[in-house]
């Protein structure tokens, strides 16, 4: 995704530097008259607005240029780890807990794009963005056999609500975990 968040990189210098320049441009008018007053309210309100949309560029040029997805399996676990720049969250599954992995096709994408779902606790969980249906269909390969080595989970226990563990070591004192479903969700600041 790096040639859409260079795009919109160059478009969010384009756009502030047109906001910058209506600033400086602001800056040495002088008001005279009631028409001046008009035209640098008129000028610093279309300012605001225009602020808005370079923004909004801004951000999401950051989210194209530093966005990234990481998944990997451990000890019974799948791993899922969205990551925007420092900032990380990541979510543990218990392998023998998932239920109907599968391949859904992406909507709004044309020819093999798919995506990753499968049902965990009470809901439905995707994992990672559209890709090929070559690596996805590698990707299952790879969870199902993970899954199959899994010890198996009775039924009542799928569908339990997990208990909340207390933090015991120093280096989860650096991030804030939240369980629900079963799903493990940590936080790292």
């Amino acid at each position: 995704m790096w040639p859409v968040g260079l795009f919109l990189g160059v478009a969010f210098l384009i756009f502030g530097g047109i906001a910058w320049s209506q600033i400086t441009s602001m800056r040495g008018h002088e008001i005279k008259s009631v028409f001046d007053l008009t035209f640098i309210l008129f000028q610093g309100f279309w300012v605001l607005g225009w602020s808005v949309g370079v923004v909004i560029l801004g951000a999401l040029t950051v989210l194209f240029l530093f966005y990234e997805e990481s998944a990997r399996l451990r000890d019974g676990h799948l791993i899922h780890t969205p990551r925007l720049g420092p900032l990380r969250i990541s979510v543990e599954y218990q392998l023998a807990k998932i239920r109907n992995l599968r391949l859904e096709r992406a909507g709004g994408h044309a020819g093999q794009g798919v995506q990753i779902r499968f049902d965990y606790g009470g809901g439905s969980n995707s994992l990672g963005n559209v890709m090929p249906r070559p690596e996805a269909e590698t990707l299952i390969a790879l969870i199902r056999e993970a899954t199959s080595r899994a010890p198996s989970v009775e039924a009542e226990e799928i569908a339990s609500p997990p208990v909340p563990r207390p933090s015991s070591s120093a280096m989860e004192s650096r991030f804030s975990r939240t369980t629900w479903a079963g799903a493990s969700t940590s936080v790292w600041i």
